[in-house]
C-alpha cells in the first residue's frame, strides 16, 4: 500500500496530501519500475519481506530518500537524490542490494540547482530538498547501516556527503564492490557500536579522510581499492 500518511493503525491514507508528511510506507512485497524520466518524491519505508525498485529517481522530502526497516531489497540503476539524512537508510533486520545506482547530494555546494530541475516550481516548494533560493544540499551520508542491517553496494557512486559516504554502527554490515566513492570530506565513520564489518572491494575513493576517527568496525577490509586522499593516491 503507498499513501502519503499512515493512519492511526499504521496503514496509509489513499491520496491524502500533507505538506508535513510525505512518506510512503510499502507493507506488501512490491516492485517498482520507473519509466525513463519518472521521479518519486518523499521517503520510502521499506516494512515487508522483500521487493525491488527499478530505474527511478528517489529525491527526499526532509530525510532520506528510502529507509529499510526489514526484509529483503534490491535496488538498481536508480538515482538517490538527498539534501538531508541519508540517501538509502538501513536498520532492524534488512537487507538491501544496491547495484548501478547514484547515491547522495545535489551536487556541489552553493550552486544553482541542476537542469533536471523544475525550477520554476522547485524554488517554491520547501517540502523537498531544493528550497526557495534553488541551491544545492548535499546529503549526510550515502549509506547509512544500522542495528543487524546489512547492505551490499556494486557498481554504484556516492557522491556529494557532508559528513561521510558510508556510516555503520551496531552490529550493522556493510559491503562496497566496484564503486566510487566522491566530493566527500570523509569516505568512512563508524559509529557507536562501531558496526560488525565494513568491506569495500576493487573501488575508487577520493576524500579528504579515508575514517572519520580512530574508531573501526570489528571487521574492515579495504582490497584492492584506489584511495586518494587530499590528493595522494594509495593502494589497499
Amino acid at each position: 500500500t503507498v499513501g502519503a500518511r499512515p493512519d492511526h493503525n499504521g496503514e496509509c491514507i489513499p491520496g491524502h496530501r500533507d505538506t508535513a508528511e510525505t512518506t510512503y510506507v510499502l507493507r506488501k512485497d512490491i516492485h517498482l519500475v520507473g519509466e525513463k524520466g519518472s521521479m518519486l518524491r518523499g521517503m520510502l519505508v521499506l516494512d515487508t519481506n522483500k521487493g525491488s525498485i527499478r530505474g527511478l529517481k528517489l529525491q527526499d522530502a526532509g530525510d532520506c530518500c528510502l529507509k529499510a526497516q526489514q526484509g529483503v531489497w534490491t535496488i538498481e540503476g536508480s538515482f538517490l537524490l538527498s539534501g538531508h539524512a541519508a540517501a538509502v537508510r538501513a536498520e532492524g533486520s534488512s537487507v538491501v542490494r544496491v547495484t548501478g545506482c547514484r547515491l547522495g547530494g545535489e551536487g556541489k555546494l552553493g550552486h544553482a540547482v541542476a537542469t533536471e530541475y523544475d525550477l520554476p516550481r522547485t524554488w517554491i516548494d520547501t517540502m523537498g530538498s531544493v528550497q526557495e533560493y534553488g541551491l544545492r544540499k548535499n546529503s549526510c551520508y550515502g549509506l547509512f547501516v544500522k542495528d543487524e542491517a546489512a547492505v551490499f553496494c556494486t557498481s554504484s557512486e556516492i557522491a556529494y556527503c557532508s559528513e561521510s559516504a558510508v556510516f555503520v554502527r551496531d552490529n550493522a554490515t556493510c559491503c562496497i564492490e566496484e564503486s566510487q566513492l566522491r566530493s566527500t570530506d570523509i569516505a568512512f565513520t563508524a559509529g557507536l557500536g562501531f558496526g560488525r564489518s565494513l568491506a569495500v572491494k576493487g573501488c575508487t575513493v577520493l576524500c579528504k579522510r579515508l575514517w572519520y576517527d580512530e574508531d573501526r568496525p570489528l571487521h574492515d577490509v579495504l582490497e584492492a581499492t584506489s584511495v586518494t586522499v587530499e590528493g595522494v593516491q594509495t593502494s589497499q
